[in-house]
């Protein structure tokens, strides 16, 4: 181990002297916050860095038309069997984007207790809804709401699971 090793290993010490827990705190609730606050030290504040290879990649990754999901159903929710299931979907981009919706990483078969609906909101926004009533022990799973126009894809996930009275 050479000088520039040790000092850098001594460096790293010190740094993480402050986070070092009270003689009275519980032992692994400390471990806890330790880990959350370095993990959040990795990816916050240290950005990743780098060069695109070309100047079109940049575009691509750097483009404020992209398809982009604004608003969404809550991730997870609960229903009811024989009762209404209903999710919302709005997005963004130029041009606007369409919205298709999934389930279980399927293309949602049409059928007679589904019902979508879309409005175009601006010439930029898409507000999508599907309702399902009423709802069956099949209708559990991962639905998705996919955005998408030429320059991205955007896709928002929903949990559903059915509850009894």
């Amino acid at each position: 181990m050479g000088w520039p090793r040790t000092a850098l290993l001594l460096l790293m010490l010190l740094a993480l002297l402050p986070l070092l827990p009270p003689a009275s705190a519980s032992l692994p609730k400390y471990w806890y916050k330790l880990k959350r606050r370095l993990r959040n030290h990795v990816y916050n504040n240290h950005p990743i860095r780098g060069e695109y290879r070309n100047n079109e990649t940049k575009q691509y990754y750097q483009n404020d038309n992209k398809a982009h999901i604004v608003k969404a159903s809550h991730f997870e929710s609960m229903y009811e069997l024989g009762h209404k299931i209903s999710f919302i979907c709005v997005a963004r981009g130029n041009p606007r984007p369409t919205i298709t919706w999934r389930k279980d990483g399927q293309e949602i078969p049409s059928h007679k207790f589904l019902k979508l609906w879309e409005w175009k909101l601006t010439d930029s926004r898409l507000k999508s809804k599907m309702e399902i009533d009423p709802a069956s022990q099949m209708d559990k799973g991962i639905y998705q709401c996919m955005a998408d126009n030429k320059y991205a894809i955007d896709v928002r996930a929903f949990r559903t699971s059915y509850g009894e009275n």
